[in-house]
């Protein structure tokens, strides 16, 4: 699962977008991602680009664009307590990375729990957190933006390579050379 912050990030998020010129022209030309899940889906039919289209946006975030209030370490650790909450409870966390303006986070999901509630728990403690600090990065005081990416674990495979890139996602944004030095992370060995 990945969340975002819900801010806009401006103009120069924007100009990466048009260094993409032949996807840019399916996705709405605002520069904020709060709707990119329905402007990626629109070249959701073709997989191969669909994945593209995903990992240049993941590439952009990994750039550190907006306010980058995950960077704080206050910030961070609500996050994480946010999901050691109900961790043994209604979920099992696997691996997680906080980024400074998104998280990666793999769990596996006990029955009769909903991910979308579940996700809507740790949004929630941060985004009060958020507020009694007050953070504001948007108008509806919310902190992260309402979509999130989910995907299933296929396979044995699927789950090593999942927890890989979590866990190397600092390494690739080059905010560190090593998984290990990167402190909001599970890091676990895969």
């Amino acid at each position: 699962m990945v969340t975002r912050l819900v801010e806009r990030y401006g103009e120069d998020f924007d100009d990466l977008l048009k260094t993409n010129e032949e996807d840019t022209a399916r996705i709405a030309a605002a520069p904020d991602l709060s709707g990119s899940t329905a402007r990626i889906a629109a070249v959701a039919n073709d997989e191969k680009r669909y994945r593209a289209l995903r990992q240049y946006v993941e590439s952009v975030m990994d750039k550190g664009l907006g306010s980058c209030v995950l960077s704080r370490p206050d910030f961070a650790a609500k996050v994480i307590e946010a999901w050691r909450y109900y961790d043994g409870q209604r979920y099992e966390i696997i691996a997680f990375v906080i980024m400074p303006n998104h998280v990666h986070l793999l769990i596996r999901v006990f029955l009769g729990w909903k991910l979308g509630n579940l996700v809507w728990s740790w949004k929630n403690r941060v985004s009060y957190y958020a507020r009694s600090q007050g953070i504001r990065l948007s108008e509806a005081n919310s902190v992260w933006q309402r979509e999130y990416w989910d995907r299933f674990i296929r396979d044995e495979k699927h789950y090593h390579a999942a927890i890989a890139y979590i866990l190397d996602n600092p390494v690739s944004a080059g905010l560190c050379a090593h998984r290990e030095e990167w402190p909001w992370s599970s890091r676990i060995e895969t």
